[in-house]
């Protein structure tokens, strides 16, 4: 199986958004990820998650 390029520039910068997001909701608001502070931060990170998982299975299927 070969790998597929994935452009790299647009992962990063959605990697730094959720970063931002993260350290902003963390530093500002009290957030935290374990999903004991509410909703709109556990949201974010399953967000993450799902398009962290879409980018690997389109990358990996042809």
């Amino acid at each position: 199986m070969t790998a597929r390029h994935t452009d790299s520039r647009l992962l990063r910068a959605v990697g730094a958004g959720v970063f931002a997001v993260a350290v902003v909701g963390g530093v500002a608001f009290g957030w935290d990820f374990s999903g004991s502070t509410g909703t709109i931060p556990a949201a974010i990170a399953v967000a993450a998650a799902a398009v962290a998982t879409a980018v690997g299975y389109l990358s990996r299927s042809g």
